[in-house]
C-alpha cells in the first residue's frame, strides 16, 4: 500500500499523522502542501476519491475562508475557475490549471 499525505508542517494536527502511519509499518510519501500545493486535476481527483465537495472539504477554522467570502451561500460549489494564488498572492495555478513556479 502506499501512503501519500499533503502535509501542512504547521498545522498541529496533522504534525502528528506521519508518525501514526510509521508506527502501523508503512512510510508514507510527504508532499508539503505549502511548499508543492496541488494542480486543479489534483485537487478533483482527491475530492471525488474521498466523496467530497470543494465546500465539505474546505477548512473553516482557523482559515481565511471567511474573509475570501468563500461561505458565502452564493459561491458555487465547484472550484473557482481559473487562476489560484496563495495567500500572498503569489500565483500557484495558471487559468488552464497548471502549477506555476518551482514549487
Amino acid at each position: 500500500m502506499s501512503v501519500v499525505i499533503h502535509h501542512n508542517p504547521e498545522c498541529g494536527t496533522l504534525r502528528n499523522v506521519p508518525a501514526i502511519i510509521e508506527a502501523l509499518g508503512e512510510t508514507p510519501v510527504v508532499i508539503d502542501c505549502l511548499d508543492t500545493g496541488w494542480t486543479r486535476p489534483q485537487l478533483l481527483a482527491l475530492f471525488a476519491a474521498a466523496d467530497l465537495t470543494p465546500r465539505t472539504a474546505l477548512r473553516t477554522t482557523k482559515s481565511p475562508a471567511e474573509e475570501l467570502e468563500l461561505l458565502d451561500p452564493y459561491i458555487d460549489e465547484g472550484l473557482p475557475p481559473g487562476p489560484m494564488a496563495k495567500e500572498d498572492g503569489t500565483p500557484r495555478i495558471d487559468a488552464d490549471g497548471n502549477r506555476i513556479g518551482d514549487g
